[in-house]
């Protein structure tokens, strides 16, 4: 046994598993977090986050709390002379509220029952453990430390990892290369919460497990995003067009020297994954590289505010650096690929995802169980009167690495407000014959974490959906 124990030192818990909603019981993967963000890279605190990463997901024992919030004013980036803030000349506030629980006892645990931790696994985590300032938002400090064991508090719920509780949540929790995966989102500036997986967690003795909880489903590591400057807005109907013409100016130049950069050119065999030439019968995943448009508005265009990388889980960090570096995400002051020349088209300078809704990588990553297709899905194989265009959908779901949804919609039409028109058939080179192409709404048993991308052409960004989540697409 091993047990993780929390005390807040101030009565409230901030932290919020959704916008505007309190997250409590805490998750296990927030404190997974917090005690990574106090190791040390490359040192024995790496070989203790590898073994606890590698555990079942913990129990959770904490006591009822109440729903709360904190209403207050935050400085923004935007300029504006008129209702400037009184001390940050220039710039605007605007009313912001966080989302609190206020716990009976500010205390909480998380218990791995079958874990057995050496002397040195155990008091390497426990001195993270005592380094840890806050647990949540810096507002909701704490002390933390790790024991082998704990004794019971009468006065706390318990929530157990189980598939399928009557009063069921779902919690972040960790798994296996978890502390990679989220080191690679902070080297690509983007939030923590993007690696997550989430399993069902319920009070035990409401139903028996139907078996080990499933993670959510999570095709791509990252998605990396780059928006065309301010102003330009390319035509929808390109979308394909410009992938191809972002991914090869990717390719070029990760593939040749680069004026001032640190790596050596990486050989062809080292880009297996972003340009797709391998053996797909190994069971790696590729990139996918995609053009985003503007959608889900009733007045929204269609047309494409920018460009991204659906990042592989299996790309090594030797290509993913120079990937980063290449669009701008090692902390530089801009993309050393500045500007997209897509033929026929013209030229276009790019910059870093700013706060356009479009480029936020979670309007494309958030976890649901209903997708709704931006642009079509151009299918693996022709349909036919034994075999329809729902089946083809679902098994190009698993093609794409993610469960087979319960239930798929074929539709004519796009289901997202202001979806460019694209022909419901494509090629992708001149001599291959045209594939039909479909829109569709799928329903997933449970949660799955995008960005979502299927069909044959699912590498250059057709087959893009967006999640339906509470409150709107």
């Amino acid at each position: 046994m091993l047990a993780l124990q929390i005390d807040w030192l101030s009565a409230a818990y901030e932290a919020g598993a959704e916008p505007g909603e309190r997250e409590w019981p805490p998750h296990p993967a927030r404190a997974f977090c917090a005690l990574v963000a106090v190791a040390e890279p490359g040192s024995a605190d790496d070989d203790a986050l590898r073994w606890l990463e590698a555990q079942p997901p913990p129990w959770v024992h904490a006591p009822i709390a109440t729903d709360a919030r904190r209403d207050g004013y935050v400085v923004t980036n935007a300029i504006d002379v008129k209702g400037a803030h009184q001390v940050h000349l220039g710039r605007t506030s605007r009313s912001r509220t966080w989302a609190r629980a206020l716990p009976a006892r500010a205390s909480a645990r998380f218990v791995w029952p079958e874990a057995e931790a050496g002397k040195s696994i155990l008091a390497r985590l426990d001195g993270l453990a005592r380094r840890v300032p806050y647990l949540g938002r810096s507002t909701s400090p704490a002390l933390a430390m790790f024991a082998p064991s704990l004794p019971d508090e009468d006065d706390f719920e318990t929530f157990a990892p189980s598939e399928g509780a009557a009063t069921g949540t779902r919690l972040r929790v960790p798994y296996r290369g978890y502390l990679d995966q989220l080191r690679a989102a902070f080297d690509a500036g983007q939030a923590a919460w993007t690696t997550a997986r989430r399993v069902a967690y319920g009070r035990p003795g409401e139903r028996a497990p139907a078996g080990p909880a499933r993670p959510v489903s999570r095709p791509y590591a990252h998605l990396v995003t780059l928006g065309f400057a301010p102003g330009i807005a390319i035509d929808g109907r390109l979308a394909v067009r410009v992938a191809s013409a972002f991914k090869k100016a990717i390719l070029s130049r990760l593939g040749a020297p680069l004026a001032e950069d640190p790596w050596s050119p990486l050989a062809p065999s080292a880009l297996d994954l972003l340009h797709g030439h391998y053996d797909h019968a190994d069971g790696r995943r590729q990139c996918s590289v995609l053009a985003l448009p503007v959608v889900g508005h009733p007045n929204s265009s269609g047309a494409l505010a920018g460009v991204a990388v659906a990042v592989s889980p299996n790309l090594e960090t030797g290509v993913l650096r120079p990937l980063l570096q290449l669009l701008g995400f090692d902390r530089a002051n801009g993309p050393r690929l500045d500007r997209l020349e897509v033929a026929g088209v013209g030229t276009f300078p790019l910059v870093r995802s700013d706060r356009r809704r479009t480029l936020d990588p979670s309007r494309w990553t958030q976890e649901s169980e209903r997708w709704d297709t931006v642009l079509p899905i151009v299918l693996d194989r022709y349909p036919r009167r034994s075999y329809t265009a729902e089946e083809a959908v679902a098994e190009g779901c698993t093609f794409a690495g993610l469960p087979r949804p319960a239930a798929v919609e074929a539709r004519p039409a796009p289901p997202v407000a202001g979806a460019p028109f694209v022909p419901r058939s494509a090629r992708h080179r001149g001599g291959e014959p045209p594939r039909p192409a479909v829109h569709a709404t799928l329903h997933f048993d449970s949660a799955v974490a995008g960005p979502v991308l299927l069909g044959h052409l699912r590498h250059l960004g057709l087959g893009l959906c967006l999640p339906r989540v509470k409150g709107g697409s």
